[in-house]
C-alpha cells in the first residue's frame, strides 16, 4: 500500500515551529527592506514580502502591518 500522498490529496502543513527569535529575525528583515526600500535604495521589499506570504508562517495582516510601517517611517 502505498502510504504517500500528493500536495493534492492533501494539504501539506505550511505551518512550522519557530522560535522567538527566528520569527523577529523574519519581521525585522521586512522591516528594514521596506524602510530602506522607501528612502534610499529603490528595492526588494515587494520580494521580502512574497516571500514570507508564501512561506505562510505568519498572518498577511501582520506581515502587512510591518511592511506598512517600515513604508510609512521611511518616507517619512
Amino acid at each position: 500500500m502505498n502510504t504517500t500522498c500528493c500536495a493534492a490529496c492533501v494539504p501539506p502543513c505550511r505551518q512550522q515551529p519557530h522560535d522567538l527569535f527566528t520569527d523577529s529575525l523574519d519581521l525585522w528583515g521586512l522591516f528594514a527592506s521596506s524602510f530602506i526600500s522607501s528612502t534610499l535604495l529603490p528595492g526588494g521589499s515587494e520580494v521580502v514580502l512574497g516571500y514570507l506570504v508564501n512561506t505562510a508562517t505568519y498572518p498577511v495582516w501582520l506581515l502587512l502591518l510591518v511592511a506598512t510601517l517600515g513604508n510609512g517611517l521611511g518616507a517619512a
